[in-house]
């Protein structure tokens, strides 16, 4: 169970872990919201809840801590899948189709 005080089974990004790790994924997700694929997402993400003008820099830290978390479950997926790493598939236009998992006789089906 993933439960400590308030939260009760909910995962959030926290400042746990090897300091370096997360610098570098840091500056992987600056560079990652220059790329054509992830452009777009991330100025939208910027402008939702602002009115469409401004963007705080509130919201931009936000969006860059939203692509480093998308960044490491897309590296996860490609390595334990043996796939290329695209920038195109960590925000995909279109949920990834569900898969079955067998575990001790039961079928899971994940999305």
């Amino acid at each position: 169970e993933l439960s400590s005080g308030k939260r009760k089974g909910e995962l959030a990004i926290t400042k746990r872990g090897p300091g370096l790790a997360r610098k570098y994924l840091y500056y992987w997700a600056l560079r990652a919201v220059k790329h054509p694929d992830l452009k777009c997402w991330y100025a939208n993400f910027r402008r939702v809840g602002r009115g469409g003008k401004n963007s705080s820099e509130h919201r931009s830290m936000k969006g860059l801590i939203a692509t480093m978390r998308k960044l490491v479950k897309s590296l996860w997926y490609t390595r334990r899948y043996d796939l290329k790493f695209r920038y195109a598939n960590v925000f995909p236009g279109e949920p990834l189709e569900k898969r079955r998992i067998r575990r001790r006789g039961a079928v899971i089906i994940r999305a």
